[in-house]
């Protein structure tokens, strides 16, 4: 099934800079003025700002981590 997808292009394998989505992610833990979600989670969207990829989560604290970055999220609307 990845092979169908990945040959129609549904996702695209891109390089990118972990060092830096991992600087995000602890950044934006840093921040945090209550419990932050899981960092790992955090890294999630650290990657796809790094990227430029689409986010996609239904996890509402991640989508407005997202959302703030200024990246696209799938589903649009939850």
């Amino acid at each position: 099934m990845w092979r169908q997808h990945l040959d129609e292009e549904v996702f695209v394998i891109v390089p990118f800079d972990l060092e830096a989505a991992f600087a995000k992610a602890t950044a934006w833990n840093a921040a945090c003025q209550h419990q932050p979600p899981g960092w790992g989670l955090l890294l999630h969207v650290g990657v796809a700002a790094i990227s430029g990829a689409t986010f996609m989560s239904f996890n509402p604290e991640l989508r407005k981590q997202a959302a703030d970055e200024g990246l696209p999220i799938l589903p649009p609307v939850l």
